[in-house]
């Protein structure tokens, strides 16, 4: 998926149904204004009950799969593991794609977190708004600076989402469509491709100063 610079960009559910479609029939918003970014995740027909991972691809480096992801700490890393202390279920990236960063939304809380080559997931914040636990909301909303990401304006990151419970069992519904996925405890994802987007970037020096000088010609003709 090509990326988006400037605007908002909406990265359709792929019509997935296995937890009846809150994902798969939903759709994920992105947009920026330079410093902060905001995600929205616009709920499908059926109710939001489990965890929604985001991977985030916006450094150098990260792994290319979730096979030596073990943090079982809580439900939200064990849903980015995709591990639960018994059962895996592989999510494999595209070639070029390394998780950096994860965020793990649930109806009542959502935590972004930095991935690692040792399997564990460290906490960064608390990144969502509004989230009340009501999982027949219309939405569900987080938002925090470009900086945690390591993003300044300007740049791009790569994305991907799952559907998968706090115990490990995955879902078939997915932000960006995989190229396999076999749902269930055990089961995998594999993604041939990402969705990108590019934050906006600072004007230019150029741009400020043309800006000025617009400014300073009203003011001299307002004075006339």
């Amino acid at each position: 998926m090509a990326a988006t610079q400037g605007s908002a960009l909406t990265i359709p559910g792929n019509g997935g149904t296995g937890f009846g479609g809150p994902v798969g029939g939903g759709n994920l918003v992105l947009s920026d204004n330079g410093s902060n970014l905001t995600m929205t995740f616009n709920r499908g027909p059926a109710n939001f009950q489990d965890n929604l991972v985001i991977y985030i691809d916006s450094v150098t480096g990260g792994p290319g799969s979730t096979a030596n992801f073990t943090d079982t700490a809580d439900g939200g890393r064990i849903a980015i593991s995709g591990f639960n202390g018994t059962s895996r279920t592989l999510a494999t990236f595209a070639p070029g794609f390394g998780v950096d960063y994860a965020i793990s939304i649930e109806n009542g809380f959502a935590g972004l977190f930095s991935t690692t080559l040792n399997g564990s997931h460290i906490f960064q914040n608390s990144v969502g708004i509004g989230l009340t636990g009501n999982n027949t909301a219309p939405s569900y909303t987080v938002q925090f600076p470009l900086i945690n990401i390591g993003i300044t304006p300007g740049e791009t990151f790569s994305l991907v989402g799952t559907l998968i419970s706090s115990s490990a069992f995955r879902s078939d519904e997915t932000f960006v469509n995989p190229a396999s996925l076999n749902a269930g405890f055990g089961g995998n994802v594999t993604w041939s491709n990402s969705a990108s987007y590019t934050v906006i970037p600072e004007p230019s020096i150029g741009l400020m100063m043309l800006s000025g000088f617009g400014f300073l010609a009203w003011f001299r003709k307002w004075r006339a």
